[in-house]
């Protein structure tokens, strides 16, 4: 039943209205008023209580309320008055009559077999009022073609004290600024929390979520308060949101602290798809220390001053022309460490709103299940379903509406979920199982398809020190007198190389020198330095610079800052390359490691002069006297690769989280900046404190210098589920989207075969079968006569074509058993049989018609065919008569698509007996489609073959997986059935049916396999 009356859900600004009446053509739903006074209306004689369009269904609990009044009198002696009360109780049960008048009875039981009460009395006043319960699970939602959640309870906080406006929690997991709290059937609001104190604010009345407010005792400390999700609740005939319907589209942000840039007033966020997120966005700002310029709670407007930097204005003409709010470092004004959240409305076009009430006979299974997803890891895949806490059974018949982040989940496990129950009763509990995917990636928390929870989204950091900054080494080549690369030598060890990260190469720079094709590989120590090379290739050509001058003699002892370098026999350092020694040619020694450069020498003092110490990559040092000096006339730099940047690193320091990693750089005092996280991970937990792993600290670094993240806040998905009744799925459409086509045959799988489905409600009912259909298109849950038309039937006609590649699923509500009426069409006549309307034999003309081709089966007794103007046609719609009808005997095109002539009907049919597991002879092996040896199956007991599965000789065999419902590949048949055994013999039928694989085993010794029986219609 649609709710197609909302009053005027949307509004122009962020403090909009949250509650509005809902209403099914103007009349309430769940909450009825009537006089009970009247005697029009109650009715003595009759027992008879009329209420206008009620909407109740047979034997339902309603409560029953006299207002200010007295209630109606009833006898003693009505059925089931036990209590012998003279007035309605408070929960009644009706008997429905129509529409628009019940009559009540005193349980459930009694409703249903018709014993109603005696009324005698008249009450007092004028309005009585009847309430439906469970409203939240008897509806679907939607607000711009999103479903909403209804509330549901997620997790529980103990109160430890309590004023009118405040709480003092125990713990703060799962508690968030706008989080509704649930106390004493009182709900509130989540306005402020002090996060050391675990004090949070709260506001209260009827205007959140529809409950008035109750006075608070003692009583609540004893009793934890439920934490709620969700989207909406619904309270007697009126609907609350926890955040007003709005114009546009709703996003959360939670802006960590290394995002915000205080003095330049602005933080950044990563638009992504976002690009609506535009100067003049309307933001909702919540922080627990804001800076004094901002206030928590109020609305601001946004300025996008660079393609992901925002700052704040304080009207949308400041942001349209630029004038941010600036900010003061006024002490006690600063951002939280933790993060500020903002919620935006981005410019979209209108929202709509649909709005369903699901009607069945019985209400038993209508419930809102609790929320589950402080379990979602990523991980896990099974999570039980409890009822505030309790566990339940009984629901595994009905698909029930499973929402993740607000998109619907395709019941049945070859799609997203099934229901498990494990035990009966009281002790029974029920689990959903997601399907997810197998993947053996387990850095991102997204290919496994399972609901994702734990992912880091803010944090705090301490800023470390002592890590290694990313510096090349530096070096030169040594030549052999072959001219080949024989060695070289660190100028630099470099800093930052890290071991299995990257293969670090060296090559040969040798400038306008000759030579080519040296290069060679490095490596690291643990310490982020290159201590050790190997020379992959010497290359060639290069000319000869090993030790062409050596002197050892007494020189001046050098300290870094260059003491003059005694040399005592000149001449051999005059001349470099061929030419004296000058400003444009300048000569090298190398002392120990150190390469040193001079443009002069000094003939009177035997020193060299105008020198440069450290020179080509080298680093100065104290040399002692007597060092040998080494003259060096050709020099050939080598290029080092850098090293690897801090891109991915992993953090660790969590027992359960995954993936999470961070890039960053180190300045060149060895401290982390521009930190940024390159994966949020998964399965991670609030208070857990992650490091940096790597060799990417000097050697003295302790652990007090290490970068510390502290997780402070992690995301999940947003989990919901609730029990409307049950869903029949009806076989996808989307193999049949073409970007043309808009009227669709709605079929089912049934047997394994697929058959057309007629939908059909009783003429005169109340039951509007197209909303009974929930039609999404790519998991937009479309609008019954909007986006698509559903008369009864078998078509489905959509308003557009779906585009090419839409994905097209449908689901037919069917209540409870036999609540809606569900038929598979069984009549033989499909597209492409020819018919003929023949005359009236028993009055005079009409003529017998042309014969006419069926081109579309609209419903269990309507089809259409092509327009007919010819002979034989009558306006008198009370005449009978016979139709011939031909089966289609060839192939053909009907509306510009193919029709084959096949019918499922006339094929055999294979049907599984059973499927179980076979100890495997050695010997017994299936190859390809038709090729079979012979083999044994062992320690069957064949009393066990014979009774339980019917089968014996002759009965088909499918070797290895089988998959519920398919037609497979049936590979050999039983030759002879012993006390023990099962003997497969000659190959048997090899057929192949719609392309299923065959089994292929080798000799595997007494291993056992599934084995599948069958047996052919």
């Amino acid at each position: 039943m649609p709710v197609n009356d909302i009053g005027a859900i949307y509004t122009p600004s962020i403090y909009g209205r949250t509650s509005f009446p809902i209403r099914h053509n103007a009349e309430p739903i769940f909450y009825k008023t009537f006089d009970g006074s009247n005697d029009s209306i109650v009715g003595l004689s009759s027992d008879k209580i009329t209420v206008r369009e009620h909407f109740f269904k047979t034997g339902e609990p309603l409560t029953y309320n006299a207002g200010t009044g007295t209630s109606i009198g009833i006898s003693s002696l009505s059925p089931g008055n036990i209590g012998f009360t003279t007035y309605l109780p408070s929960t009644v049960y009706p008997i429905v009559i129509d529409k628009d008048n019940i009559r009540v009875a005193l349980a459930s039981s009694l409703a249903r077999q018709g014993e109603y009460v005696d009324i005698n009395n008249l009450g007092i006043g004028s309005v009585h009022t009847l309430l439906a319960e469970k409203q939240n699970a008897k509806s679907l939602i939607c607000i711009g073609n999103i479903i909403q959640s209804p509330i549901s309870v997620a997790s529980t906080v103990g109160i430890v004290t309590y004023t009118n406006t405040s709480l003092q929690l125990d713990k703060l997991e799962n508690i968030k600024l706008g989080s509704f709290l649930r106390i004493n059937e009182e709900i509130v609001k989540v306005s402020a929390i002090n996060y050391s104190t675990k004090d949070i604010s709260i506001s209260r009345g009827s205007g959140v979520m529809g409950t008035p407010q109750k006075n608070f005792s003692g009583i609540i400390t004893t009793t934890p308060a439920e934490v709620l999700s969700g989207n909406y609740n619904i309270v007697k005939d009126i609907i609350y949101f926890a955040d007003p319907p709005l114009e546009g589209k709703k996003i959360n942000l939670t802006i960590p602290v290394a995002d915000i840039d205080f003095a330049d007033a602005s933080f950044t966020y990563f638009t992504g798809n976002d690009a609506n997120i535009i100067s003049g966005s309307q933001a909702v700002f919540y922080s627990e220390n804001p800076p004094q310029e901002l206030i928590t709670g109020n609305v601001y407007y946004l300025i996008r001053s660079a393609n992901n930097t925002f700052r704040f204005a304080t009207t949308l003409f400041n942001a349209f022309n630029g004038n941010y709010i600036e900010f003061t470092n006024v002490s006690g004004n600063e951002f939280p460490v933790a993060s500020f959240q903002l919620f935006l409305i981005l410019p979209t076009e209108n929202n709509s709103f649909q709005g369903r009430v699901f009607l069945r006979s019985n209400y038993d299974g209508n419930n809102v299940f609790d929320d589950v997803s402080e379990q979602f890891t990523g991980i896990t895949s099974s999570f039980e379903l409890t009822i505030s806490g309790i566990t339940t059974v009984g629901i595994r018949s009905d698909n029930g509406i499973v929402l993740i982040n607000n998109i619907f989940q395709y019941p049945e496990f070859e799609e997203s979920f099934e229901f498990r129950e494990v035990g009966v009763g009281s002790t029974g509990q029920t689990f959903l199982d997601f399907k997810g995917f197998d993947d053996s990636k387990t850095y991102d928390v997204n290919v496994k398809g399972l609901p994702r929870g734990g992912i880091i989204v803010s944090y705090g950091v301490t800023s470390g020190s002592n890590y290694l900054p990313l510096i090349p080494a530096t070096g030169y080549a040594v030549v052999s007198a072959a001219g080949t690369i024989s060695n070289i030598y660190f100028g630099d060890n470099g800093s930052g190389y890290r071991s299995g990260i990257s293969t670090y190469y060296f090559y040969v720079d040798n400038g306008e020198l000759p030579g080519d094709g040296g290069y060679g590989t490095i490596s690291p120590n643990g310490f982020g330095l290159i201590d050790s090379f190997e020379i992959l290739s010497g290359g060639s050509g290069y000319t000869y610079n090993g030790l062409s001058t050596s002197l050892t003699t007494t020189i001046n002892a050098l300290d870094p800052n260059g003491t003059p370098i005694g040399v005592g026999t000149t001449s051999i350092f005059e001349y470099y390359r061929g030419s004296p020694v000058n400003a444009l040619n300048p000569g090298y020694v190398k002392i120990d490691d150190e390469i040193i450069k001079y443009t002069g020498i000094s003939n009177s003092t035997s020193e060299l002069t105008g020198t440069l110490r450290g020179m080509l990559g080298s680093s100065g040092g104290l040399h002692s006297s007597g060092t040998s000096v080494v003259k060096y006339e050709y020099y050939y730099i080598i290029k080092f690769d850098a090293p690897s940047p801090y891109d991915d690193i992993p953090l660790s320091g969590s027992t359960s989280g995954i993936g999470a990693s961070v890039s960053f750089e180190v300045n060149q005092n060895g401290e982390i900046k521009n930190l940024l996280f390159t994966n949020k991970g998964y399965n991670y937990k609030v208070g857990e404190v992650l490091v940096p792993t790597g060799t990417i600290g000097l050697s003295t670094q302790i652990e007090n210098d290490k970068l510390k993240i502290t997780i402070n806040e992690v995301a999940k998905d947003e989990f919901a589920a609730w029990n409307i009744g049950r869903l029949r799925k009806l076989n996808d459409l989307s193999p049949k989207v073409n970007s043309v086509r808009k009227i669709f045959t709605l079929t089912e799988t049934v047997d394994g075969r697929i058959r057309r489905t007629s939908l059909e409600a009783d003429p005169g009912g109340e039951i509007d079968l197209s909303y009974n259909l929930l039609v999404f298109v790519n998991d937009i849950l479309q609008i019954p006569n909007e986006s698509y038309v559903f008369l009864g039937g078998s078509q489905l006609e959509f308003s557009e074509s779906p585009s090419l590649g839409s994905s097209v699923k449908v689901y037919f509500y069917e209540g409870f058993d036999g609540d809606a009426p569900f038929f598979q069409s069984q009549t033989d006549i499909k597209e492409g049989d020819k018919l003929q309307i023949q005359r009236n034999i028993f009055e005079a003309p009409p003529l017998s018609q042309f014969i006419r081709t069926a081109k579309r089966i609209v419903s269990s007794d309507t089809l259409k065919t092509e327009v007919y103007t010819s002979v034989g046609l009558s306006d008198d719609s009370s005449q009978r008569r016979s139709i011939s009808w031909t089966p289609q005997k060839s192939d053909a095109i009907i509306g510009g698509e193919y029709v084959s002539k096949s019918r499922d009907e006339w094929s055999s049919g294979i049907t599984s007996i059973t499927k179980i597991s076979l100890p495997i002879y050695s010997g017994l092996t299936t190859v390809g489609y038709s090729t079979y040896a012979s083999g044994t199956f062992v320690g069957v007991n064949t009393n066990i073959i014979g009774i339980n599965t019917n089968a014996g000789i002759g009965t088909l065999l499918k070797l290895g997986d089988y998959v519920e419902g398919s037609y497979v590949s049936i590979g050999v048949t039983i030759v002879s059935i012993g006390s023990s055994y099962i003997d497969i013999g000659s190959p048997g039928i090899t057929s192949t049916y719609l392309g299923d694989s065959s089994y292929s085993f080798s000799p595997i010794g007494t291993n056992t396999i599934p084995v599948s029986f069958y047996r052919i219609n």
